[in-house]
């Protein structure tokens, strides 16, 4: 399958892989372009960093209240919380940046 590519601009719909989902929201960092698509009951984070296009973000999220929490099958784990991004691996963070 081909990677899916995100253009580096702000998002405005879901992702193709995503057609027929809803943008909820969009969110671009200095490093990463993500988006918050829902169907349903499902909602899922994706996007991508910037300066690895290839390297596609899909991961099932889960909001609660003003946070959003979000696991991909790298076992990286995202969370956007008071305008802020924090990627871990394993529980340490290796990006905490604020959002644009």
């Amino acid at each position: 399958m081909t990677p899916l590519m995100i253009e580096p601009q702000a998002i405005v719909a879901c992702p193709r892989e995503f057609q027929g989902w809803s943008l909820v929201r969009s969110f671009e960092t200095a490093h990463y372009l993500l988006a918050l698509c829902q169907r349903g009951e499902a909602i899922y984070l994706v996007g991508q960093e910037k300066k690895k296009v290839e390297a596609f973000i899909t991961a099932m999220a889960k909001v609660d209240g003003e946070k959003i929490v979000a696991e991909d099958a790298k076992r990286f784990s995202y969370e956007i919380r008071q305008g802020t991004l924090t990627v871990k691996k394993a529980g340490n963070i290796i990006v905490q940046e604020g959002i644009q």
